[in-house]
């Protein structure tokens, strides 16, 4: 094949990497290797693995519609070409062109997440504007599809990774210590609390569970896991070394979260979600004495909440929006579009609100929709006529279960109403008659699980560490103009000029940063512990 006279299937894909904000790109030329039907080439602990029949590497040179030196080419023609990754991935863009320039469709699938696959039709085998936009989220792989056979070529894969939850899988770096097993990742320790607690390897494993393994070497009814700061629980493996059928009961500490209770079938219960916010630590009892065994407790770092309490709302006639700590939620009554119909009020000290809450006239449904994916934790919702009546709330977005509260005069008993969901980006309260909705105190946190938009929003600077004791270092900006940091109120807590800013003084929690350059303004979030 002669670089003079062909034309190239171009392929540039965009994905996050979320914790360290940094962008990957595959140009086939770092460290890229051939085995057989498959390419591999593995950056910033990402592998990308490229598959098809005839696969290869071939040298572009100076390249042509912007590939340069080498590219991934099907050397034959066939009519797909697979894309894998080892760990999810939020993939942009991305640019096709056939070899041999003919006008055909492309058909890009994605394994992985809630996302649509994309047509993108080639004009004298081109995309019209090179850049196809595909925005897929969570994603392991996807694959690129043709009608006819036609020759594949691909160069320059950007992407980020999702942002992946920090594992505890008692074999990085767990240390027996008698009584208690403890383990460091990604800066979060872990203790596991029990009566002759003990690594145990369990090799091959059974039930999800490989490696080593947290085990309660004698007979117990409980086993405690403890933290060093707040975390987002995920989930657990939790077996019982008899293989009896036994009901556990997980119990959190810290936040406004529930207890979970899970069957055992003779001994095992898969992978448990558990999804809770805000915990420091959690216990696992049975009823009578087993000899429990556990792997894979997958969490997030958990962030300090935004709350809106609607002091700052704009009423726009048919909705209200407010915007805090670069988060814009926006409530609408579902039943109806005209002026007035949502609005924000002062409370006066009716249910011991005296500042501002959200109301609707009379409706059957209203919705808080969100521009970024957030994580919900809690919010204080009311009804004005002081009705006994039950509010739904529904979530859109993440694996999430609607939540059923009753209020008694007009209230719930205890005001505020958890509901602990991850990764949403919209959620709807229905009644079963027409009320008069009231709510304050809405809080969330942005996502474990970046949206689309966010992932695009994704900035090139690095910030670390992160979190941060005292010296926090900016690294890959160029011609700084200034630094500023707001705390969570929005205010501006310290200013400088220099690369290196010493936080030392500042109290624990979340900041966020302003980094500004000659390109524009960047914005981090940065955890001091």
């Amino acid at each position: 094949m002669k670089k003079a006279t062909c034309l190239f299937a171009i392929l540039t894909l965009v994905i996050n990497i979320v914790g360290a904000q940094t962008q990957t790109v595959f140009d086939f030329d770092t460290n890229a290797e051939v085995n057989g039907n498959d390419i591999t080439e593995t950056i910033n602990g990402i592998t990308l693995t490229v598959s098809d029949a005839g696969i290869s590497l071939f040298d572009s040179g100076i390249g042509f519609g912007g590939v340069t030196g080498n590219v991934v080419l099907s050397s034959g023609t066939t009519t797909s070409v697979t894309f894998s990754f080892n760990r999810g991935v939020a993939i942009n863009s991305i640019i096709p062109i056939d070899v041999n320039g003919t006008n055909t469709n492309l058909t890009f699938t994605p394994t992985g997440g809630d996302n649509s696959p994309v047509t993108v039709l080639l004009e004298g085998g081109a995309a019209p504007e090179e850049t196809v936009a595909l925005n897929w989220v969570n994603v392991t792989s996807f694959t690129v599809s043709s009608m006819g056979s036609i020759q594949f070529l691909f160069d320059d894969l950007s992407i980020y990774a999702i942002n992946d939850p920090s594992v505890f899988d008692f074999d990085t770096n767990a240390v027996d210590n008698g009584n208690t097993i403890t383990e460091t990742i990604d800066g979060i320790t872990l203790t596991v609390s029990d009566i002759d607690i003990s690594l145990h390897d369990n090799g091959s494993g059974v039930g999800g569970t490989t490696g080593n393994v947290a085990l309660s070497s004698g007979l117990t009814t409980s086993v405690t896991f403890s933290f060093d700061q707040a975390v987002t629980i995920k989930s657990i493996i939790p077996r019982d070394g008899f293989g009896t059928n036994e009901n556990l009961t997980f119990t959190p500490t810290g936040g406004d979260n529930l207890p979970k209770v899970v069957p055992l079938t003779g001994g095992a219960a898969g992978t448990v979600a558990l999804n809770w916010i805000d915990v420091t630590s959690f216990t696992v009892s049975a009823p009578g004495a087993l000899e429990f065994l556990f792997d894979n407790l997958s969490i997030h770092r958990f962030d300090d909440p935004t709350v809106f309490g609607w002091e700052t709302a704009v009423d726009n006639g048919n909705n209200v929006t407010e915007i805090i700590d670069g988060i814009t939620v926006t409530f609408k009554n579902d039943d109806s579009t005209r002026a007035g119909d949502t609005f924000v009020t002062e409370g006066l000290g009716w249910k011991g609100i005296f500042d501002n809450i959200l109301g609707t006239g009379s409706s059957t449904s209203v919705t808080f929709t969100f521009d970024k994916t957030v994580d919900i934790y809690s919010v204080f919702p009311l009804e004005a006529a002081e009705a006994n009546i039950n509010y739904t709330f529904i979530p859109t977005g993440g694996n999430n279960s609607p939540v059923v509260v009753s209020l008694v005069e007009g209230v719930v008993p205890g005001n505020t109403v958890s509901l602990s969901w991850t990764g949403i980006t919209a959620f709807t309260i229905t009644s079963p008659i027409n009320t008069h909705f009231r709510f304050d105190n809405l809080s969330v946190s942005l996502s474990t699980s970046l949206s689309v938009e966010e992932v695009n929003r994704s900035e090139k600077a690095r910030v670390y560490p992160n979190p941060v004791e005292n010296m926090l270092h900016i690294k890959n900006i160029s011609d700084l103009k200034s630094i500023q940091m707001y705390n969570k109120l929005g205010q501006l807590v310290l200013e400088s000029k220099k690369q290196s800013i010493d936080m030392g003084n500042l109290s624990k929690g979340l900041y966020f940063l302003q980094i500004h350059t000659r390109l524009g303004t960047e914005t981090k979030k940065v955890i001091k512990k």
